[in-house]
């Protein structure tokens, strides 16, 4: 959000509350010397006024909010021996409003600000005996807060890097408030994603480096992760069927509404003291039976998480190899470049040429975490951006030049693009290990993690990469027209480079979304361990009344957030499983706090859509077999080299597009068996042929011209055979994917990168020299059109 942004923030708070009740949000404490107040929203002018009517004069006043509000254009006045204290997120003054410190009889007044956003500049007026008011401005700190202070008869202002430890106990009014933040940010996720994040980020900042916050600064920093991968389009698809989902969200659903309505019941200070001790009670032993649950679900994250890190790692090892090949091309096409003449634009283009040849070896290592390559990347992009510069101004004299300046800037452009979503991803795959390791260290852990979280606006890897290749392709196309040498060559190992990539970034993303999940489960186990003693005396120790207990409201109420963030997940799962199996999104909205009733409704729905989508398959799905995608080493392809590759290195990596011609006419197409066919290998009895089949992890789809794109486990099968090409009666091993029935294994799709590998080990008597052409042959079922 936008520090110039301003709204009605009491209206937004009670419209969350109106959805859900939370409670514990606002305390306040008027006595003599102190002052303390905690809410969603504090407007300064009240406290002061309230302050007055009191006729108390405090020596300290503290704010905890979300937000901090100054609407009048009166000044606050901060005498010689008193502070005011603002921890928010947010501030918002009066332009025209000011604080002055006092110091015309000395003292050791002080402002201090802990805020992660100012909506205009804060004026300060310092007031000193014999001089002239010292005047400034404060504008929202660098740091974490700032404190304003004297000097030798000056303000002096000094950032603050954290915030008292004991400020984050149990109980604390700080503590409290990032806790109802947090609670509102979770509200507020789907519905306003732009507030729900800058509340994120606030509690990550002031949280950080602390050990008493580390529960709250992991599954802030867990929750704002999601909530900028839920700008992916990739779909992360378990491994598992969704019926498997459908049966684990019927038991938390059961298991919620016995907790939602004992929750109701203490709640309800009508009831019997009786009544809201055994519901308090009632509470406790109903989560150790749903936490049953929170392990089923630990193990299945674990398990997507691990399924998603085997789908990076085979992705980035393919892209590894891809870059190799990319910079060898380009070593040659760069030499050729310099024979390219092209008038006045000669320079430009060369050092185009150049920064294109480095940016696409660099950008790839980058990827995989070579830091070296994050430097050349970078510098590929700037001399790019002044290549396109140099283009512009030649093309100002030279009207002919104009296109082909223009697309060496939208080349530059792109590049600059692609870096800048580079590093994103890889700080936030770096990033999602670290939240990790410290969720499961959590009760041991000295001192709070580092993380960091960068900010884009936009996930989009494949319209990134398409605009690369498009730039790249209209700057190329004169070489390629002019027949320079190594040209045409380099711009086929761009496009398979672009392939690569958009499957590696999107198996970056599926580690990311799995990983936060996990997280967020074994944290919640970790926190309820630590909180499971302390409500237990709470409970223990009730004797003839209740007493309002807002740390304790809050701990009852944040549970109950944790098992709807259970069924949460896997809603989410059961919405992935069902997007790959009808390729179109779920009816159920989803969302962290929805009442039990509303959940109940959603269980109808899961039942109903099935049903749905089945009628919607026009015409319905239809088995095929014999499907057949012959490889040869074809110049101006991506299977350019394929054969070459598998001979020499006895291993090569085919990219089946959506566009394949052998797939024309077919949509939805699932397999049920993958077979490969060495051509001119001579397979015998005594020498069997022995393949290795494996996917990339990035599975494509479509359905009307609708296009859809799903992660999920990396494919590895075996085929072996042992005569003729093609013959059924050779084969010894077959490539089937298991039965869904059986093993509840999701079936994937042809449109993906299969690396090919002929193992030496199992291979001994096979000759690759002879290969002329692979056959992978495709069976399954597909809705025709």
């Amino acid at each position: 959000m936008n520090g110039d942004q301003s709204k009605d923030w009491g209206e937004l708070y009670q419209s969350v509350l109106e959805q859900v009740y939370i409670p514990s949000t606002s305390s306040e404490d008027l006595s003599g010397e102190t002052v303390t107040v905690r809410d969603m929203l504090v407007n300064l002018e009240d406290v002061y006024s309230e302050i007055r009517e009191k006729g108390i004069k405090p020596r300290i006043i503290s704010i905890f909010a979300d937000v901090v509000r100054k609407t009048d254009k009166n000044s606050i006045l901060i005498n010689r021996d008193s502070a005011l204290f603002i921890v928010a997120r947010r501030i918002e003054f009066d332009i025209d409003s000011s604080i002055i410190l006092d110091y015309r009889e000395g003292g050791i007044g002080k402002l201090v600000i802990y805020a992660h956003e100012f909506q205009s500049n804060i004026k300060v007026k310092g007031v000193f005996p014999g001089n002239k008011p010292d005047t400034l401005e404060l504008i929202t700190p660098k740091k974490k807060g700032i404190v304003v202070s004297s000097s030798e008869g000056r303000l002096s202002i000094e950032d603050l890097d954290k915030y008292y430890e004991d400020g984050f106990e149990y109980g604390k009014p700080l503590r409290m408030n990032i806790v109802s933040i947090f609670q509102f940010a979770t509200v507020l996720f789907y519905s306003s994603p732009d507030i729900a994040q800058s509340m994120l980020e606030w509690i990550c900042n002031i949280t950080s480096g602390s050990k008493a916050a580390v529960d709250l600064n992991i599954k802030s920093s867990a929750l704002l992760v999601n909530l900028r991968m839920s700008m992916s389009p990739v779909t992360f698809v378990p491994y598992l069927d969704k019926d498997v989902y459908a049966d684990s969200f019927d038991s938390f659903i059961c298991s919620a509404s016995s907790y939602e309505t004992q929750y109701q019941r203490y709640s309800d200070e009508k009831l019997s003291f009786d009544d809201r001790k055994s519901a308090a009670q009632n509470m406790l032993d109903n989560y150790k039976d749903i936490c049953k649950y929170n392990k089923q679900l630990i193990v299945q994250a674990d398990s997507n998480y691990r399924m998603a890190q085997g789908s990076e790692i085979q992705a980035r090892s393919t892209l590894n190899i891809q870059q190799y090949k990319v910079k060898q091309a380009g070593i040659s096409f760069e030499y050729e470049s310099k024979k390219w003449e092209r008038d006045q634009i000669i320079k430009a283009v060369f050092s185009m040429a150049a920064a294109l040849v480095e940016f696409s070896a660099a950008i790839a290592l980058m990827m995989v975490g070579d830091e070296a390559a994050a430097a050349g990347a970078a510098g590929a992009v700037k001399n790019g951006i002044a290549a396109a510069d140099d283009a512009a101004k030649v093309a100002d004299k030279v009207k002919e030049l104009s296109a082909f300046a223009k697309a060496m800037e939208n080349l530059s452009k792109s590049m600059n693009n692609l870096e800048k979503l580079a590093k994103f991803l890889k700080t936030t795959y770096e990033t999602i290990d670290k939240i990790i390791t410290a969720a499961k260290k959590i009760s041991s852990a000295d001192e709070n993690i580092s993380v960091e979280i960068p900010d884009t606006d936009s996930i989009s890897t494949e319209a990134d990469w398409d605009a690369f290749l498009v730039d790249a392709e209209l700057f190329m196309k004169p070489a390629i027209d002019d027949g320079i040498p190594g040209a045409l060559e380099y711009k086929a190992e761009i496009d398979k480079l672009a392939i690569y990539g958009k499957a590696y970034m999107a198996t970056q993303i599926a580690v990311v979304k799995a990983g936060q999940e996990l997280a967020r489960l074994i944290l919640q186990k970790e926190v309820d361990q630590s909180q499971e003693l302390r409500l237990k005396e709470y409970v223990d120790k009730l004797l003839n009344q209740i007493k309002k207990d807002d740390e304790i409201m809050q701990a009852f109420f944040e549970r109950e957030l944790n098992v709807k963030c259970w069924i949460f997940i896997a809603v989410q799962n059961y919405a992935g499983a069902y997007r790959y199996w009808g390729l179109r999104d779920s009816r159920i909205t989803l969302s962290i706090v929805k009442p039990v009733e509303k959940l109940e409704e959603d269980m109808g729905i899961i039942t109903q859509e099935y049903s749905e989508v089945l009628e919607s398959f026009n015409p319905p799905p239809q088995d095929f077999r014999g499907i057949v995608v012959t490889i040869s080493d074809v110049e101006q392809s991506n299977f350019h080299n394929v054969v070459q590759n598998l001979k020499k290195n006895r291993s090569a990596t085919i990219p089946i597009s959506p566009d394949a011609a052998e797939f024309n006419g077919l949509d939805r197409v699932r397999l049920t068996r993958v077979r490969v066919w060495l051509i001119g290998v001579v397979a015998s009895k005594n020498n069997p042929v022995y393949i290795e089949i494996t996917t990339s992890g990035i599975y494509y789809d479509r359905l009307r011209e609708e296009n859809f794109e799903f992660s999920s486990a990396s494919l590895r099968r075996v085929f072996k055979y042992n005569g003729i090409v093609g013959n059924e009666s050779s084969i010894i091993i077959e490539g089937e994917v298991e039965e869904r029935s059986k093993y509840k294994y999701f079936q994937p799709t042809p449109f993906t990168q299969w690396t090919i590998s002929v193992p030496e080990a199992y291979n001994q008597g096979v000759d690759l020299s002879t290969l002329e052409a692979i056959q992978i042959e495709y069976a399954g079922n597909v809705i025709a059109h």
